[in-house]
């Protein structure tokens, strides 16, 4: 039973983290596909996702993450065939933030919010 309250309140707390996410990807030649692929799943802390990336031409490909208050906090170049990174939103506080790959033609990006879920239990003997 607590195995159970103990998956619903992480579940709750992932939920926050990706319910409101938004994907698009925009490049500007439809005909082609897109040069690099993005995922970004959720990881086992509630708070956290994993970030994966394959770039097989090995271009430049500029990371940002930024939160829309306080600005960019990750800004990386990726230029390895495979990236993989997981980032723990422990510390950070509420609100949206913006999870960017691109090269200058191609871009990726997918809006994450975070909120803190409060959960109250009474127990009575």
């Amino acid at each position: 039973m607590l195995t159970k309250k103990f998956l619903f309140a992480s579940l709750l707390s992932a939920s926050g983290l990706i319910a409101k996410a938004q994907s698009t990807t925009t490049i500007n030649d439809y005909s082609k596909t897109s040069s690099f692929q993005v995922a970004i799943l959720p990881d086992a802390k509630p708070a956290a996702f994993r970030l994966l990336v394959e770039n097989p031409e090995k271009k430049n490909l500029k990371l940002t993450i930024s939160h829309t208050d306080i600005g960019v906090l990750v800004d990386t170049i990726i230029n390895s065939q495979e990236y993989q990174s997981r980032y723990t939103f422990d510390e950070a506080i509420d609100g949206r933030y913006k999870v960017t790959v691109e090269n200058g033609k191609e871009k990726f990006s997918r809006d994450i919010e975070l909120s803190t879920v409060t959960v109250r239990r009474m127990k009575l003997d």
